[in-house]
C-alpha cells in the first residue's frame, strides 16, 4: 500500500509525523506547567496571604488582652500609662480589622469556610466581652479623676466586677485562639498538599514527556530509515540493472510494482531495455 504512494507525500508524512511527536512534548510540558502554575498561585496568592492575616488578627487579639491586663493592674493608676493603654488596645484592634478586610475575600476550602463560620460570633462575643472591660475600666477612671480615693469601697466594687469582665474575656479570648489556630493550620495544609501535588504532576510530567520523547525518537528512527530503504534500495537495484545492461546483459530489467515516481522510473528502465 504505501509503495502507491508518492514520494513527496511519504516525505512530508515523516515530516509532519515528527512535528506531531515535537507538539504532544510541547502539550504534555504546558498542561504541567499550567498544572504546577495554578498550584504555585493558591500557595502565593490565597495560602500564604492567609496565613499571614490570620496571625495578624491573632497577634491583634493578643495585644488587646495585653491592654486588659494593664488596665486591671491597681499599681498602673497614671493617667498617662492608663491612656497609653487604651490607645494600645485601639491600635490592636485596628490592625486586627484591617487583617480581617484582607482575609475574608480570600478564597477558603470547604473546611476552612465552616471553621471561619463557627469563628465569627466567637470573635464577636470576645469583643463585646473585650467591651466590658474597657467600659468597667473607664467608669473608674472617671470616678478616680472625680477626686475618689483608689482604696475607696465603690472602686474595690468596680475592680471586682473589671476582673470578672476579664475572667470572662479570656475565656471566650481562648476560644478564638482555638479556632485561629485551626484556621492556620488547615491552611498550611493546604499548602503543603498543594506543593505535594506539583512535586507529583513534575514527576508525572517528567514521565510522560520522556516516554514520549523516547518513543518519538524510536518511531522517527524507524520512519526515517523506512523512507531511506524505500528510496536507496530501488535506486541501488536500478544502478545494478543499468551496469549490467551496459555489460551486455539485455535481460537485466528492474520488475518493481510501486505506484511512485521510482516504479515510474522502473517501468520506463524496463520499456527502455525492451527497446534495445
Amino acid at each position: 500500500m504505501l509503495n502507491k504512494i508518492k514520494l513527496g507525500p511519504k516525505l512530508i508524512g515523516g515530516f509532519v509525523f515528527v512535528a506531531l511527536i515535537a507538539a504532544a512534548i510541547g502539550i504534555t510540558s504546558i498542561i504541567s506547567l499550567n498544572s504546577q502554575m495554578s498550584k504555585a498561585d493558591d500557595i502565593a496568592e490565597v495560602r500564604l496571604p492567609s496565613v499571614q492575616t490570620l496571625l495578624q488578627i491573632y497577634n491583634g487579639k493578643a495585644m488587646v488582652s495585653v491592654g486588659e491586663r494593664g488596665l486591671i493592674n491597681r499599681r498602673m493608676m497614671e493617667p498617662q500609662i492608663r491612656r497609653a493603654q487604651y490607645d494600645y488596645i485601639d491600635k490592636a484592634f485596628k490592625e486586627a480589622e484591617e487583617a480581617w478586610k484582607i482575609y475574608e475575600p480570600l478564597p477558603q476550602t470547604p473546611e476552612e469556610a465552616e471553621t471561619w463560620k463557627e469563628f465569627v460570633p466567637v470573635w464577636k462575643r470576645w469583643v463585646e466581652d473585650h467591651k466590658a472591660v474597657r467600659r468597667l475600666s473607664e467608669e473608674k477612671d472617671a470616678l478616680i479623676a472625680g477626686g475618689l480615693d483608689l482604696n475607696d469601697r465603690r472602686i474595690a466594687e468596680i475592680d471586682e466586677r473589671v476582673f470578672a469582665a476579664f475572667k470572662k474575656s479570656e475565656e471566650s479570648s481562648h476560644e478564638a485562639d482555638q479556632l485561629l489556630e485551626r484556621l492556620v493550620q488547615i491552611n498550611m495544609e493546604t499548602g503543603l498538599n498543594s506543593m505535594k501535588q506539583m512535586d507529583q504532576t513534575n514527576a508525572s510530567a517528567k514521565t510522560a514527556i520522556l516516554t514520549v520523547l523516547i518513543a518519538g525518537v524510536v518511531l522517527a528512527i524507524l520512519l526515517g530509515l523506512f523512507l531511506s530503504r524505500s528510496i536507496s534500495v530501488p535506486l541501488a537495484k536500478g544502478a545494478t540493472v543499468l551496469r549490467d545492461i551496459s555489460q551486455g546483459n539485455l535481460k537485466a530489467r528492474m520488475k518493481l510494482q510501486r505506484g511512485d515516481e521510482i516504479g515510474e522510473l522502473s517501468n520506463s528502465m524496463d520499456s527502455l531495455a525492451d527497446t534495445i
